[in-house]
């Protein structure tokens, strides 16, 4: 949509485009634009922080502001409400734009586009838990990066909900609406082959970090470790731990081991199996953590 914000030349106006939030007058009433208020504040929330050349705080032009952000945020889903925020500072502001539907907003957010301002950052607000990103990567190359990110994101589906799934660069993000879901998702797609040939990864990060599982109890607190000791450590649990996946490197310390893999499922298998065995008269105590998941 061709939009401009206020203080900058007005942009030719556009048809006017259904809408189910207020219609804007020139004075407000307590039943035109409050009554709904407390819901509306309530629901799904993308936060867009913009910036353009100069802001008026003039009631009319704010007003025709929000209608203009409404309209662009609309391709997104049913769009509630839209207020406009103080000045961060000379040329910055927060919108918060509410929607019906928790998908919305967070398609919103790294798509907003409006004419006239500059997106430099988007947030969001009134989730029961914050959503969870899963970076899918070693994808085949895309005839269709939409077709693609689509068909990702409903592989992604079959284990939790998902709000979006859209390109970066030649990844995937699919956003999930819980991190148990995306958990789920990272264990089982991982390494899981994709049109037949590509072995595709799963990080919940941007670390580069592998799968790992995290073990402690293995040694007394104030037990010191000799590089033998160490050695013989490492190649028993190398024997203990290769039962659930394709082990990689092993590190040990007084405080326990870290276990690397070369999928996320070995990972979680192991700490599966491992917590609360006893290894030389001490109980162990096992944690996963998935790709990229420093």
């Amino acid at each position: 949509s061709s939009v401009s914000t206020h203080g900058a030349a007005a942009a030719p106006r556009q048809p006017p485009r259904p809408r189910s939030r207020r219609a804007a007058h020139p004075q407000r009433t307590m039943s035109s634009r409050d009554a709904a208020a407390p819901s509306a504040r309530d629901a799904p929330c993308c936060v867009v922080r913009l910036r353009a050349a100069e802001w008026s705080d003039a009631a009319a032009a704010i007003s025709s502001f929000e209608e203009r952000v409404a309209a662009a945020a609309s391709p997104f889903g049913r769009v509630l409400d839209v207020r406009l925020g103080g000045a961060l500072d000379a040329r910055t502001r927060e919108v918060r734009v509410y929607f019906a539907d928790a998908a919305a907003a967070v398609c919103c957010g790294p798509r907003f586009e409006c004419n006239g301002v500059q997106m430099v950052a988007h947030a969001l607000e009134n989730f029961p838990e914050p959503p969870v990103v899963a970076r899918v990567g070693d994808l085949p190359k895309p005839k269709d990066a939409a077709l693609l990110a689509g068909d990702v994101g409903g592989e992604c589906s079959e284990y939790g909900r998902v709000l979006d799934a859209r390109m970066e660069g030649t990844d995937v993000l699919v956003t999930f609406a819980t991190l148990q879901g995306a958990q789920a998702a990272a264990i089982a797609l991982d390494g899981a082959a994709f049109e037949g040939s590509h072995r595709c990864a799963i990080a919940l990060g941007a670390d580069d970090a592998a799968p790992a599982c995290w073990l402690g109890g293995l040694v007394e607190e104030d037990e010191d470790l000799d590089d033998l000791s160490k050695i013989e450590l490492v190649g028993e649990l190398e024997e203990a731990c290769a039962a659930f996946g394709v082990v990689g490197t092993i590190r040990v310390d007084e405080r326990g081991a870290r276990v690397c893999y070369d999928e996320n499922r070995g990972a979680a298998a192991c700490a599966a199996a491992m917590e609360g065995r006893v290894f030389d008269g001490r109980e162990v105590k096992a944690s996963a953590t998935f790709r990229g998941d420093a």
